[in-house]
């Protein structure tokens, strides 16, 4: 199998930077608005349901730009190796 140009490999190496800074910068947004959340919680404990709603509201908001940056990782690794 041939090597990819240099060109494909700049784009490729672009391609998993966006995706590292995309899927790094929206997984911590989503650890410190959980951690905010449930540190907020003064009136005792938030209980089971409280907690599966604020992890629901979480996935929903930040996972899905953070699985989209793993996607352009895996999109970035897959033109990088010429595939």
């Amino acid at each position: 199998m041939a090597e990819p140009s240099p060109l494909k490999r700049f784009v490729a190496a672009a391609i998993m930077a966006a995706g590292a800074l995309l899927a790094l910068l929206s997984g911590l947004c989503s650890a410190a608005f959980l951690l905010a959340m449930v540190a907020s919680s003064t009136q005792g404990s938030m209980g089971l349901a409280g907690l599966l709603g604020v992890l629901s509201l979480v996935a929903m908001v930040g996972g899905v730009p953070f699985f989209a940056g793993l996607g352009l990782i895996y999109f970035g690794w897959t033109i990088w190796n010429g595939r």
